[in-house]
């Protein structure tokens, strides 16, 4: 298990070609992260 003070992301949306695409973000930093996006 990875430590629970980390701030992770991940590419959540499926393979190939897509309209969108989804990004996973967890952590404590998370809404600072976002902001800077």
């Amino acid at each position: 298990m990875g430590d629970p003070n980390d701030t992770i992301c991940a590419l959540s949306s499926a393979p190939g070609r897509a309209g969108i695409a989804l990004i996973r973000v967890s952590g404590p930093e998370s809404l600072s992260l976002i902001r800077e996006v």
